[in-house]
């Protein structure tokens, strides 16, 4: 059986044939053939580069139609028409004749057509068409360049009149915002002379031994902050910011909460502005726990405003503060010297303990900021109960009222405060982790944002990309 196909990757392969021997059993040694392609076994055919003739040839023929006809072999193309018009191929085939032993059919194209006037033509006409384009872009570019020369002197003496305005317009801004600080700076300032005066008769009434009336006005007091603080919580997270020193910046994620956004910002500018104020901060929220960690972010803040002259801060718990003694608290507020301590679920410490730690925080000893957590109605009561040493506690933070996308918006705060580019859809991820947390848990919330920062970092540390399967 008689195989025709090309052996793989030959294709049309190069053989000297000038050193070729005829030998005398008739074989022909070639000893230029050395190409590893040529195993033995392989039939190898031989066909020059000339193409003498091809098998059909039209030149400017007009409606031609080849119809049935196959071309076997030819030394050189087989249909060769040049400069013809609607020449149409009916059953037109180049084929080896069947069982005839040939290897190929032509020597090269079986079909080639030709417009060499047509190629001319449309040349001619290309090139009178980029000439013509030539022409009409330098006409456009001398137009251009007198048009841009014009608008450079229009755009100069605009951009003078521009720089201007744009003085005018910052020293009547630097002069309204000048306003407006010292209008806000004197309200604060009366409201702080005011707290004071509430203050002083608290203290008046306490020691005539009204605490009732005491308790009364302390509560009318703060009812008065409240709806203050209602009033301009309508301000925009943005205005909240700018209303902040930047040492705040830790504070920044909590400020779409309401009312707390709007009390923090109250109380810090309050400060501030009367640098007496207690700086003792309370933060009342819908547990005993979960609210540690504001009151850390408040002792970073204290440190950078230089509220606080050490770095050191502590977290203890009521149940800890009541089983401990006078000594061992003594001596750990003496390291603490300087610091912030925090009490959790300080709701549940006991008078004469409250009493005492207190004592031993004030700025004449060791000078520690406390920072009470826990649940609003015991915290509430546990002050209330505790007139004198309440007075110490006029700085009130309410995260009892928190949303869930308040959560959202703390834990998004809390990964750009680190650094950290969510990847798009983590409000979701978020809410997801939040259907398994106490409502309010803050700080079981910035927990798993900082387990999922570990993961982002062990995966690809320098990209700072947290993505939604990084929280779990």
């Amino acid at each position: 059986m008689l195989f025709r196909s090309i052996l793989y990757n030959t294709s049309d392969t190069w053989c000297g044939v000038d050193s070729v021997i005829k030998l005398k059993n008739g074989d022909l040694y070639a000893p230029k053939w050395t190409n590893s392609m040529l195993v033995p076994g392989t039939q190898v055919t031989l066909r020059t580069w000339d193409r003498p003739a091809p098998a059909l040839f039209l030149s400017e023929n007009k409606n031609t139609v080849l119809s049935n006809v196959t071309v076997h072999y030819a030394e050189g193309m087989g249909l060769l028409a040049q400069l013809c018009e609607n020449i149409t191929l009916d059953h037109f085939q180049v084929a080896i004749r069947k069982d005839s032993g040939r290897y190929f059919t032509t020597q090269a194209d079986a079909k080639k057509l030709l417009s060499d006037a047509d190629k001319k033509e449309s040349e001619l006409k290309k090139k009178i068409s980029d000439l013509r384009t030539e022409q009409a872009e330098r006409v456009v570019a001398r137009k251009q360049t007198a048009k841009e020369e014009k608008e450079a002197v229009e755009a100069k003496r605009s951009k003078d009149l521009e720089t201007i305005i744009k003085a005018e317009t910052e020293v009547k801004n630097t002069l309204e915002d000048h306003r407006n600080k010292a209008s806000a700076a004197k309200a604060v300032l009366e409201k702080a002379i005011k707290r004071e005066e509430e203050a002083r008769k608290e203290a008046e009434l306490l020691e005539q031994g009204k605490e009732e009336e005491a308790a009364k006005l302390a509560s009318e007091a703060e009812a008065a902050d409240g709806v203050q603080v209602e009033e301009q919580d309508t301000s925009s997270i943005d205005e909240k910011r700018k209303a902040l020193p930047k040492e705040a910046k830790y504070l920044y994620k909590y400020l779409s909460v309401n009312p707390a956004g709007g009390q923090i910002v109250n109380i810090l500018q309050t400060i501030k502005m009367d640098s007496n104020r207690t700086k003792n901060l309370v933060v009342l929220g819908l547990h005993g726990f979960g609210l540690a960690n504001i009151g850390e972010d408040f002792a970073r803040t204290y440190l950078d405003l230089g509220w606080c002259k050490n770095a050191a801060k502590a977290k203890i718990s009521a149940k800890g503060i009541n089983s401990a003694s006078r000594d061992k608290l003594t001596g750990a507020m003496n390291k603490l010297k300087g610091g912030c301590l925090i009490i959790e679920n300080a709701g549940l410490v006991r008078p004469d303990k409250f009493k005492e730690i207190i004592e031993l925080c004030a700025p004449e000893k060791s000078d520690v900021k406390i920072i009470l957590t826990g649940e609003k109605v015991a915290l509430s009561n546990m002050l209330a109960d505790n007139m004198s040493q309440a007075r110490h506690f006029n700085n009130r933070v309410y995260f009892d009222q928190i949303q869930e996308a308040n959560m959202v918006d703390i834990a998004k705060g809390y990964m750009s405060e680190k650094g950290y580019k969510p990847e798009s859809g983590m409000s979701g991820t978020i809410k997801n982790l939040l259907m398994s947390m106490e409502t309010g848990n803050i700080d079981r919330l910035l927990k798993a944002v900082d387990d999922g920062i570990a993961r982002a970092e062990a995966r690809d540390p320098l990209s700072k990309k947290l993505l939604k399967a990084d929280i779990q």
